[in-house]
C-alpha cells in the first residue's frame, strides 16, 4: 500500500491562494483480485489488449442491474 500526501497552493487571480490538501491511497492487486473486485461492485470489464504502448488497460462499463 502507497500512501500519496499531496499538497496544493492554487492561486487565483484577484481572488487570493487557497490550500488544497489531497491524500491518495495506492494498492497493487494481481489481476483476478482487481477483476473480482469491478465485478463485486456491478463493473463490467472490458480488456483493451495492447492500448498503453503495447500494455493492455481496463475500462469498466457499469452493469444496469447492479
Amino acid at each position: 500500500m502507497s500512501i500519496l500526501d499531496e499538497h496544493y497552493l492554487i492561486a487565483k487571480k484577484g481572488k487570493g491562494v487557497i490550500y488544497v490538501p489531497d491524500k491518495s491511497e495506492l494498492k497493487l492487486t494481481e489481476g483476478s483480485e482487481f477483476l473480482g473486485l469491478l465485478n463485486d461492485v456491478g463493473f463490467k470489464p472490458i480488456l483493451l489488449k495492447g492500448a498503453i504502448m503495447g500494455r493492455d488497460k481496463y475500462i469498466s462499463i457499469k452493469n444496469k442491474s447492479a
